[in-house]
């Protein structure tokens, strides 16, 4: 997942029997799913890959803060990709346990949906509260 590279996911899942929702041992402890969404090895087709055809958990939280895929789906690192960032989320968010993960906390009790108003994702606000239902009250 680190190397962004989907057919390589592929073959450890479906060839050598990986399973998709286990946590990595050592400090991070995240599934592929987290890793995917997390901002530093980001990838779509290899989150709509485990989400839509292998129809991951995406309420697995990481070993070190609690957090789900949608809490790092929901940050990015500049204003410019809320768009692709908002795609990510409509995938997790309508994925297997999709609406269980908009209320998830993290480990210092923030929902996906505060942590999109920490870092201001106005576009993600809205489709959270206004399509998916969030909890704006959480």
């Amino acid at each position: 997942v680190r190397n962004k590279n989907l057919s390589q996911v592929r073959y450890l899942i479906e060839e050598r029997g990986a399973h998709p929702n286990e946590l990595e041992a050592g400090w991070r402890g995240q599934t592929p799913l987290l890793a995917a969404c997390s901002r530093a090895w980001r990838s779509y087709e290899i989150a709509a890959y485990l989400v839509i055809e292998k129809g991951v958990d995406v309420n697995i939280p990481d070993d070190r803060f609690g957090v789900t895929p949608l809490h790092w789906a929901v940050v990015g690192y500049s204003p410019d990709d809320e768009d692709n960032l908002l795609e990510l989320v409509k995938l997790i968010s309508l994925g297997n346990g999709g609406a269980e993960a908009l209320e998830a906390r993290d480990r210092y009790g923030r929902t996906p949906l505060h942590v999109a108003c920490e870092a201001g994702r106005l576009k993600i606000i809205q489709y959270l509260v206004e399509e998916r239902h969030a909890d704006v009250q959480a």
